[in-house]
């Protein structure tokens, strides 16, 4: 941002680089995962919720570093209905990469009072998102209303542990 020299007002300086429509209305929630190993190279997968229920992947692939005119391709798998009301946490639980395959594991949450689990496989040497593939896993319940936030907590240790926190209208581990 740019300070104006004759008031202490701050201008922003910021463009858009890229714009682009996934979900009918708002994203609700977002995760993003490199899918580079080396860190020259901005390829991403943007995992997004959306208030249409829906759970969408979209890969970002930068066709031009130039920077008069920078250019990024876009490709997106969407899945409607990814739960029967709208999506609003999204979480990685697990990431392996070997070479260009990526497996994650991915939970999300809604106001359905629904947690799932989707297994995700992706060969980053396919041309846009034909290399992506999503299985729908388990399906628990939340006793929470209105669920804002989902994390991960890692038990310290030899326990290894994990648990899942969920927030709404209180606090749920599962």
């Amino acid at each position: 941002m740019d300070l104006d020299k004759t008031s202490t007002t701050l201008k922003p300086t910021a463009r858009p680089h890229h714009t682009l429509k996934i979900h009918q209305n708002a994203i609700t929630c977002t995760q993003l995962i490199s899918l580079s190993s080396s860190s020259s190279s901005e390829e991403c997968l943007l995992i997004t919720g959306g208030d249409d229920n829906a759970l969408a992947f979209t890969r970002f692939t930068p066709t031009s570093h130039s920077t008069a005119k920078a250019t990024t391709t876009t490709s997106t798998l969407l899945i409607p209905r990814a739960h029967t009301a709208a999506v609003r946490a999204v979480v990685i639980k697990s990431s392996k990469q070997q070479g260009a395959l990526l497996e994650l594991q991915v939970m999300t949450a809604s106001n359905d009072q629904r947690i799932r689990t989707w297994h995700i496989s992706f060969d980053a040497t396919s041309e846009g998102i034909d290399g992506l593939k999503v299985k729908r896993g388990r399906n628990l319940y939340t006793a929470l209303a209105d669920v804002a936030d989902m994390d991960i907590v890692r038990g310290a240790g030899d326990e290894g542990v994990e648990r899942v926190v969920v927030c709404g209208v209180g606090v749920d581990v599962l």
